[in-house]
């Protein structure tokens, strides 16, 4: 998995992005809130005591937000065995997308072989992000590819993929879209973007499903 440095990226100009830390705040929160039964007396205690995500993304100095990544990083390394430094440890070379990606609230992006692959190596942060049901993605894990990719998107996901030609490619939900979705695609530097927005009630079948919006 990586990031890109991008306006997508959790650093700019080597600063944390406060309103990237604020979604990991709140989602750390989220966790806690829902009883996750991985996550250890000491580490809630760490979560309860980081601050509420309005305070990270619009009342704190840059010393402060820095304070708040490395707390993340050594959170993320209780929960994951990996520091969340390292789990998004490279950025594309020469910055340049290409191949499959997820992209997460705020922009987060994850890359890997393919997008089943992604969320199968990643499912903590996953979870952790989109806030899902930890037994309830494992279910999904078991069921064919589609299955588990349309239930990431209508859960807040954006599917995404990137050709040599620099033509990129979307889809997500409706709620996603007028969210954040469009903002954060808008700003991306592509040839072309193509968008797909997805109905809940319509099955599923692959890349051509969904309506097409060209950004």
């Amino acid at each position: 998995m990586k990031i890109e440095k991008t306006s997508s990226s959790i650093f700019n100009d080597d600063m944390p992005d406060p309103h990237v830390l604020a979604t990991l705040v709140e989602s750390l929160k989220m966790s806690v809130k829902n009883e996750e039964s991985n996550i250890s007396k000491e580490v809630k205690i760490l979560i309860s005591n980081l601050p509420s995500p309005r305070v990270v993304s619009s009342s704190m100095s840059n010393e402060e937000l820095k304070i708040i990544f490395k707390t993340i990083d050594y959170i993320w390394l209780k929960l994951t065995g990996s520091t969340f430094t390292n789990t998004l440890a490279s950025e594309a070379s020469e910055n340049k997308f290409l191949g499959s990606y997820w992209m997460l609230r705020n922009g987060i992006i994850l890359d890997g072989i393919n997008h089943y692959d992604i969320i199968k190596r990643n499912s903590f942060f996953v979870i952790t992000l989109l806030v899902l049901n930890g037994f309830t993605l494992q279910h999904y894990l078991h069921q064919p590819p589609e299955r588990l990719i349309f239930y990431i998107i209508m859960n807040g996901g954006i599917r995404m993929m990137v050709e040599k030609s620099n033509r990129a490619f979307f889809q997500m939900s409706e709620e996603t879209y007028a969210k954040w979705g469009k903002r954060k695609i808008k700003g991306l530097d592509f040839k072309s973007k193509i968008v797909r927005i997805l109905d809940p009630n319509v099955e599923y079948t692959g890349w051509k499903t969904g309506i097409p919006i060209k950004l």
